[in-house]
């Protein structure tokens, strides 16, 4: 059994970012205060190890308010518009990076490192996770800068 604490300090807790932030240390706060708790979120989650609503006492997928995007669109303007989804793909996305997709320069450097090209076989979807290709990050800004 836990013990929750009624502090005269602190009448209401706020947790913004609750899908993420209230799982880890911070649920600990939540835990010991005795104290009025508002988690806020654009992405509930209803995961059984991480259930946003469970926490907060609401059935699954029912918030106890929600404010939609379109509804904040309406209210808002001109603070805030709609946006456009840019698809940006690289060269090396879409190819991925293997022996037949490296250069000769960057075949023999690899060589000279003790590495053989043709072991190196990476799909565009894993180069993100695998390998860090630096300049990709900028000529995707570059891309979008000339959409704006």
């Amino acid at each position: 059994m836990r013990l929750r604490v009624k502090s005269p300090l602190f009448d209401l807790i706020v947790a913004d970012e609750s899908h993420r932030s209230i799982y880890n240390v911070y649920k600990n706060i939540f835990d010991y205060f005795d104290a009025l708790q508002l988690g806020l979120t654009a992405t509930p989650k209803d995961a059984l190890e991480r259930n946003t609503f469970k926490l907060f006492q609401c059935e699954d997928g029912l918030p106890t308010f929600a404010y939609s995007y379109e509804e904040a669109l309406k209210n808002n303007p001109p603070y805030l518009c709609d946006f456009e989804v840019l698809k940006i793909r690289t060269w090396f996305l879409e190819k991925g990076i293997r022996k037949d997709t490296i250069s000769i320069e960057d075949q023999k450097r690899l060589l000279k490192a003790g590495k053989e090209p043709a072991e190196i076989n990476y799909e565009g979807t894993e180069i993100e996770k695998s390998v860090t290709n630096l300049g990709t990050n900028t000529l995707i800004v570059r891309n979008l800068w000339k959409n704006v």
